[in-house]
């Protein structure tokens, strides 16, 4: 009985630190912008916050909670929504660049890798 509850609580806490950590509005409440109209955001809101809500006393719970506040709230108004919209997609765009340039490198590093296996035979 008590190593489940120990299992929930983890779980709440690791769920509470990927909320935290999340990016922006979209990502805290783990929605595709795509869906993020009124109704669907509410309901991802009650889902996520339920498990923080008897946790008062715990200030990563409350951290949580309060993100999850401004994520609703952005979410809910359109003006706010297209901003954040915005600053997804940017995020996005940011991250396959640097994928990109990664990739650029690591090839770059191969060839260099096989002209000096080459020059030391």
């Amino acid at each position: 009985m008590r190593l489940m509850s120990l299992i929930l609580a983890d779980g709440v806490e690791k769920e509470a630190r990927r909320i935290i950590a999340s990016e922006n509005a979209f990502d805290a409440l783990a929605l595709n912008p795509v869906d993020a109209k009124g109704d669907v955001v509410l309901k991802r809101y009650e889902e996520k916050v339920a498990p923080l809500r008897r946790l008062v006393r715990n200030r990563l719970a409350m951290e949580a909670k309060a993100r999850l506040d401004h994520a609703k709230v952005l979410l809910l108004d359109d003006a706010l929504r297209a901003k954040e919209l915005i600053r997804f997609n940017e995020q996005k765009r940011s991250a396959m660049k640097e994928r990109e340039e990664l990739q650029t490198l690591e090839a770059r590093t191969k060839l260099l890798e096989l002209r000096a296996a080459a020059l030391l035979q």
